[in-house]
């Protein structure tokens, strides 16, 4: 069995199969186009919140389905006009394969956010890029990380097995190019198959969430974002990386004194504002002032990460230290895409938050050295 499975038969005329299959994968190029942007361009008017996040998802899809298509239609281009090249064919086939991995798994990443946001899963705050990115596609459970694996094994490695049995290298020949183009043929039509009804079951998750006990009918209009339903997606969405002082909404300890995080729930607007109460004791300024700043750099990486319809975000810091009743502010607000410009090029938490342009210090704290 395995013996068969390792090398399986060939078939007589293989020039046939990849001139019938060039029709057939420009056929289903033009189905991909056109569902993807009935998906993106009227899919979305109905959902009232979070287009941003479902609006991505098929993004990836997309853009996965559409380089499988592509190799479909590259591939027997080559074969039938470029014989004589197959090492150049195998670049290609390798070249793909990073790809197809790559957006593959940004795919079931993007899925893992979503479940992890709608379920009781979370990403530990103190994880990196790289470990948060795997552990969101782990958080989708055993049977789907089990069916990513397979995926993965059959489409990528199976025709590179097929090739080492028949020649005992690396270079793809006509056979192993016939598997590898049939396989993924199928795994396009499965995804074909199923992109309108996953936008449908995106659908029914949007409406069936827990969030869906908010009042929605004030909203005049369907395709209006409702910015209380998108706050309460911010905030389990925070909690789940976490910021578990939002889910006690009591005091947690916070260098040698305590602090409360207040996320404003009620707003209608596009801001998401957070008042930070801080009470410090035998701690110096500058501690007071550089732990501000490393919480304020972990808040706003998270929220600039976040797949919600809100896009400005506030940090107002209440600190009270020294015995004073009175309060001491620092403020920060910024945009998505100011954290953007921001956190992709500096990864120092001082030196990146000092950027932000719309700040504020307390005299006590602004020009400590």
């Amino acid at each position: 069995m395995w013996k068969e499975i390792l090398n399986p038969p060939a078939i007589k005329d293989y020039s046939d199969y990849f001139k019938t299959l060039l029709s057939v994968s420009g056929v289903l190029l033009g189905l991909a186009f056109t569902a993807l942007l009935f998906v993106i361009q009227s899919g979305f008017s109905s959902f009232k919140f979070s287009r941003r996040m479902f609006l991505e998802l098929y993004v990836l899809l997309g853009r996965n389905l559409i380089i499988n298509l592509s190799y479909l239609t590259l591939i027997p281009l080559g074969i039938l006009y470029l014989p004589s090249l197959p090492g150049t064919l195998t670049i290609g086939y390798y070249l793909f394969s990073l790809y197809f991995i790559k957006s593959y798994l940004d795919l079931q990443k993007h899925r893992g956010y979503i479940h992890t946001l709608f379920s009781t899963r979370f990403v530990p705050a103190s994880y990196g890029k790289l470990r948060a990115y795997f552990r969101y596609i782990r958080n989708l459970g055993f049977i789907p990380n089990l069916v990513i694996i397979t995926y993965v094994v059959i489409i990528i490695g199976y025709p590179i097995i097929i090739a080492s049995k028949e020649t005992g290298n690396f270079f793809l020949t006509n056979k192993a190019f016939f598997y590898s183009t049939l396989i993924l043929l199928f795994f396009s039509i499965v995804q074909i198959v199923n992109f309108i009804p996953e936008f449908f079951r995106n659908s029914n998750e949007e409406i069936e969430s827990k969030i869906d006990s908010i009042d929605n009918s004030s909203s005049d209009k369907p395709s209006e974002v409702d910015y209380k339903k998108e706050m309460l997606v911010l905030k389990d969405y925070l909690i789940a990386h976490g910021v578990h002082e939002l889910e006690t909404l009591n005091k947690v300890p916070f260098l040698s004194g305590a602090l409360l995080l207040n996320f404003s729930l009620d707003r209608e607007d596009p801001e998401a504002w957070f008042n930070i109460n801080i009470e410090a004791h035998n701690n110096n300024l500058l501690e007071i002032r550089e732990a501000v700043i490393n919480y304020a750099f972990k808040l706003f990486s998270l929220l600039r990460n976040s797949m919600v319809d809100i896009n400005s975000f506030v940090l107002s810091f209440h600190i009270y230290a020294g015995g004073e009743k009175a309060s001491r502010n620092i403020f920060f607000r910024s945009s998505r895409r100011e954290l953007n410009d921001i956190l992709s090029s500096d990864t120092n938490p001082k030196s990146a938050v000092m950027k932000i342009k719309n700040k504020l210090f307390d005299e006590l704290y602004r020009d400590l050295k």
